[in-house]
This record gives structure tokens, C-alpha cells and sequence, in this order.
């Protein structure tokens, strides 16, 4: 087989060769990606060489400094090979290198980005899925250029003190899907660029105090999937320009009072998946527009699959420019939901307390909530709907009522009332509809009512309903037996 050219770029991708091909013509981009080689041979030069890509061949070891004779490369791609250690002159010559991928290897050991010889333009480095055991101190002292740092997906179970002090350019480090167990307040020490932290699928338990004091440029990070049990004041100092915080899937009960204090930009905060039991407004401190100087605040709260049983009028009433609260999965009961938590909500586009224990709720359980767009109420155990139930929410768009304990009477022909804005109606589960339920909602587009509705002549209205519209239900040969 041959190669394929088209401009600067040779594509001798699966091709079954041992060896790089001969510089005809001045080639700029070489492609070997899938094929049969071993070993990177030190010829031809390849002068003009900018991006060499050897992904998925069957490359043991970088000897003898393979790519001395190609100075000019600023992308190298050596992924899916057979590679077990990274020795020191791996990468001497490459003094323009920008960015390196040895990402899907069997690398245990890394000695090519501490000394003399590495690449020290590097900027972007790429070793996830390989089989380090540890991160140490020196590993990466001859790359003070790099802006992006992939170790995810190996099995680090230790990041020695200081390890990443030297990378006072990094921007992005990703360290997630290791064997984590530690972090202390000097692991992320000098690294005064960063941004972007991701630390999933660990077994992190603790947070010690001041444990990002190092990265306070830090904006987005990821906690999700570890083994946190509690969030006190002291964990996150320092952390002025977070925006977006995921601790989801953890094992968090408690969270001091005004451990989220100095997070004075944060507008995303995830806790989906934990323990807690309780909140209360001051939970929220430094999350609220009343404790910033730029009128700021908290948008997005998911507090989705915890063990929270009440939510009282205090808990949100500070947080004003919250946008989604999610609440699913709790065990809220109508007892401990108390009319006007929401009120203050004036932001709120959507509203999730699916799959609670809520047997009954009045209207006054969601005014002051002009803006909501979507509600979801379905897996609770609600028997009745009140006429005018939803009478606060002219702007609600989709409301999601499915797999409550519905009866052939749960509805009151006035149950929609004043929703002249509802387009999604999601009812699965109902047996029975009175006449003129749905007389409300002129914008009604679509409805979901599941595989339970008994056919009979008091579904005369939802019939006439359905032929008029233009989306129809996947449910009208069912309807069109009582017609």
C-alpha cells in the first residue's frame, strides 16, 4: 500500500510499515499512525517536519534520542504503543516542541522532563492512561512552559510535596481516575496559573485546611466521586475566582457554616449524590448577592440524592439570582416543606423536587416565582391536585406530574388554571382526566400519560384536545376507542 499526500501532509497511516518513509516530497505533517513499527529510526531527517503521529503501533522504547535529527517538530504523538519507560534523553533535540501525547502506553517510569535534555518549550503534555506509581518532586522541572497536564487514568496512589511547584504556567491539570488517597497544602504549591483542577474517581477522604492555597486562580473545580465526609471553612480559603465547584458522588454529612465563604464568584455548586441532612441559609454564606461587592450570586444548586427531609423558608431566601435548584431524590415531605421556601426566587428557571415524599402542597408552596419555566413534581406520592394548583407560575413551560399516587379523581377540572404558557404536561401514571382539564392551557403542545388511562366517555375533552393540536401523543390509538 501507499502513502496518501495532499499538500505538506504524507497519511501513511495503516500501511503495515516498520519504518518512517523517505522526505519525497517536503513534507510538514507525516501520519504512521496503526502500523507495524517497533522502534522510532533516527533517519531520514524529515528537515521540514512540524507534526509527526505514531499513535498505535508497537513502540517499546524512545533509545538513543530517536528524534534528534528532526528539530523542527512542534507536535509529537507516540499514543497507543507498547512504551514502558520515558528515559532522559527520550526528547533531546526537540527545543521547539510544543505538544507531546504519550497518553495509552505502559509507562511506569517518566525521567525525560526533569533534566538537561527535556523539552523545555513544552506546553502541553498528554500521559493519561499509563501505569506511573507515583508523582515526584523532580518529574517535571525541565518543562516550566507547560499550560496543560494530562495524568488521568493511571494508578497514582501518592503526589509527593511540591511535585508541581516549578509549573508556574499550568492552566489545566487533570488528575482524575488515579488511586489518590492524600492531598495535603503543598501539593498544589506554585501553581499560581491554574485554572482548571480535576480530581474524579479518586479516594480522597480529607480536605486538609488551605489545601488549594497554592492555586487561588483556580475557576472550575472537580471533586466528583471520591470519599469526602464533610466541608469545613478553612477547605476552599483563598479560592476568589472559583466559578464552578462538582463534589457529587462523595460522602459528605456535614458542611461547616460559611465553608463556601471566600467563594465570593461562584456560580455553580454541585453536592448531587451525598449524605447531608440539613441546610440552612447559613450553609450559603458567600453564595448570596448581599455578600459580594458585585451584586453577583450562586445560579446553579444541585442538592440532587442526598437525605434532606425539610426545606424551610430561610434555607434559599438569600441565594436571589438562582437560576436551577435541583432537589431530587430527597426525602422532603410536605410537613417539612414550608410555604414561601422559594419566594425570593424571583431567577428561578427551573425546579426539581422529583422523587421526594410529598404527599400535598398549596399554592402558596410556589409564589414568588414569576420566572420558573419548568417544574418537576413526578415520583412523589400526591393524590389530589387542587383547582388553580400552579396559579403563581405564569411562565412555567414544562411541568413533569408523572408516577404520582393518582386516582381517577387526583385532577379538578381547575387544576391548570391561569397556565397559559405550558407547553409539556407529563401525567404518566393517571387513570382518569375530568372534561375540560386542559380548557387552561391554549400554548399546550405535548402530553405524556403513560400506558394507565382507562378509556371511557369522561376523556371526551382530552380526544377533542388531541385532534386539534399538532403534536400528537403516542398514546391516540388508545383515546381513539372512546371516540
Amino acid at each position: 500500500m501507499k502513502c496518501r499526500c495532499e499538500g505538506t501532509t504524507m497519511d501513511c497511516s495503516h500501511v503495515a510499515w516498520v519504518r518512517l518513509p523517505r522526505d519525497e516530497p517536503p513534507t510538514e505533517t507525516l501520519l504512521m499512525n496503526d502500523n507495524r513499527m517497533i522502534t522510532v529510526s533516527l533517519g531520514p531527517r524529515l528537515p521540514n517536519l512540524l507534526e509527526l503521529s505514531v499513535e498505535d503501533n508497537s513502540i517499546t522504547e524512545l533509545e538513543r534520542s530517536p528524534f534528534r535529527l528532526r528539530p523542527n517538530l512542534k507536535i509529537l504523538r507516540l499514543g497507543g504503543n507498547k512504551i514502558i519507560n520515558v528515559v532522559s534523553d527520550a526528547f533531546r533535540g526537540l527545543s521547539q516542541l510544543l505538544k507531546l501525547y504519550l497518553n495509552r502506553n505502559n509507562i511506569e517510569t517518566v525521567e525525560a522532563f526533569a533534566g538537561i535534555d527535556s523539552p523545555s518549550s513544552l506546553e502541553i503534555l498528554d500521559l493519561q492512561r499509563n501505569k506511573p506509581t507515583s508523582i515526584a518532586t523532580s518529574m517535571f522541572t525541565g518543562v516550566p512552559w507547560l499550560t496543560e497536564l494530562n495524568l488521568s487514568s493511571n494508578n497514582i496512589p501518592t503526589i509527593e510535596d511540591g511535585s508541581f511547584s516549578g509549573l508556574k504556567k499550568l492552566r489545566v491539570l487533570y488528575l482524575h481516575s488515579n488511586q489518590i488517597l492524600r492531598l495535603t497544602n503543598e501539593t498544589f504549591m506554585g501553581l499560581s496559573s491554574l485554572k482548571r483542577l480535576v480530581l474524579a474517581d479518586n479516594k480522597i477522604q480529607n480536605l486538609p485546611d488551605m489545601v488549594f492555597n497554592g492555586a487561588i486562580a483556580l475557576e472550575f473545580l472537580d471533586l466528583i466521586s471520591n470519599s469526602i465526609s464533610k466541608i469545613i471553612q478553612t477547605t476552599f480559603s483563598r479560592l476568589f475566582n472559583l466559578t464552578a465547584l462538582y463534589m457529587d458522588g462523595n460522602n459528605i454529612t456535614y458542611v461547616e457554616d460559611g465553608a463556601f465563604r471566600n467563594l465570593v464568584k461562584l456560580h455553580t455548586l454541585s453536592l448531587f449524590n451525598n449524605t447531608l441532612q440539613s441546610i440552612s441559609a447559613s450553609t450559603f454564606i458567600g453564595l448570596a448577592p448581599d455578600d459580594r461587592t458585585d451584586n453577583t450570586g450562586l445560579e446553579e444548586l444541585d442538592l440532587t440524592w442526598n437525605r434532606l427531609t425539610t426545606v424551610r423558608k430561610d434555607d434559599f431566601a438569600r441565594l436571589t439570582k438562582l437560576k436551577i435548584l435541583w432537589l431530587y431524590g430527597n426525602k422532603i415531605t410536605s410537613e417539612g416543606l414550608e410555604d414561601g421556601s422559594f419566594a425570593n426566587l424571583g431567577n428561578l428557571v427551573s425546579l426539581s423536587l422529583f422523587d421526594n415524599l410529598l404527599t400535598n402542597f398549596s399554592t402558596a408552596t410556589f409564589q414568588g416565582l414569576p420566572s420558573l419555566e419548568m417544574l418537576h413534581l413526578g415520583q412523589n406520592l400526591i393524590q389530589t391536585f387542587q383547582p388553580f394548583a400552579f396559579d403563581n407560575l405564569p411562565s412555567l413551560t414544562s411541568l413533569n406530574l408523572r408516577r404520582n399516587a393518582f386516582s381517577s379523581s387526583s385532577f379538578h377540572p381547575d387544576t391548570f388554571g391561569n397556565l397559559t404558557a405550558l407547553q409539556i404536561l407529563k401525567i404518566q401514571g393517571i387513570t382518569g382526566l375530568p372534561p375540560r382539564v386542559f380548557r387552561h392551557l391554549p400554548c399546550l403542545q405535548t402530553v405524556l400519560l403513560g400506558n394507565d388511562l382507562i378509556c371511557d366517555c369522561d376523556i371526551l375533552d382530552l380526544a377533542k384536545w388531541l385532534n386539534r393540536i399538532a403534536c400528537l401523543s403516542s398514546h391516540m390509538l388508545i383515546l381513539d376507542t372512546c371516540m
